[in-house]
C-alpha cells in the first residue's frame, strides 16, 4: 500500500512538471511581434529594400517595415498589376521621412537615416470571390 501512494505522488509530480513545461513552451511559441495584424489569408510575396512584384490575382498588397512593424503602403491590385517599392524614389522618401524622422515629410530629396535592421516585407491578400472594389 505504501509503495502505491509513493508511486502516485511521483507520477503526479511528473505530470505537473510536464504540464508546466508544455505551458511555458506554448507561451514562448505564440508570442507575436508588435505591428499590424494581417488577415489570416495574407501571404508574404516579397521582401528586402527594393521590391518588384506582379499580382497573380485581384487583391491588396501591403508593404510593412518589419523592424518597426509599421505599414508603409497598401495598394489595391488586379491580376497582372505591378507593385514596386524603391526607398530612394521621391514619393517613398516622403513617406519614410514621416515614419522615421528626417528632414521633414515635405522633403523629397534626402532619405532619412533608417535603422540598421530595416527590412521591408510585401504581403498579398487575395480579394474574396464576388467582392466589389
Amino acid at each position: 500500500m505504501r509503495e502505491s501512494k509513493e508511486y502516485e505522488r511521483m507520477r503526479t509530480g511528473r505530470i505537473i512538471v510536464i504540464a508546466a513545461g508544455l505551458l511555458l513552451a506554448g507561451c514562448a511559441t505564440t508570442h507575436m511581434p508588435a505591428g499590424p495584424q494581417l488577415p489570416a489569408n495574407a501571404k508574404m510575396v516579397g521582401g528586402g529594400l527594393s521590391i518588384e512584384w506582379t499580382a497573380p490575382a485581384k487583391g491588396t498588397a501591403i508593404l510593412i517595415e518589419t523592424s518597426s512593424g509599421k505599414i508603409v503602403r497598401t495598394q489595391s491590385v488586379d491580376a497582372g498589376d505591378s507593385f514596386s517599392f524603391d526607398p530612394t524614389a521621391n514619393e517613398n522618401i516622403r513617406v519614410l521621412n514621416s515614419m522615421f524622422g528626417g528632414p521633414g515629410p515635405q522633403d523629397n530629396q534626402e532619405l532619412p537615416s533608417l535603422p540598421k535592421d530595416t527590412h521591408f516585407a510585401l504581403y498579398f491578400v487575395p480579394a474574396e470571390p464576388g467582392s466589389q472594389p
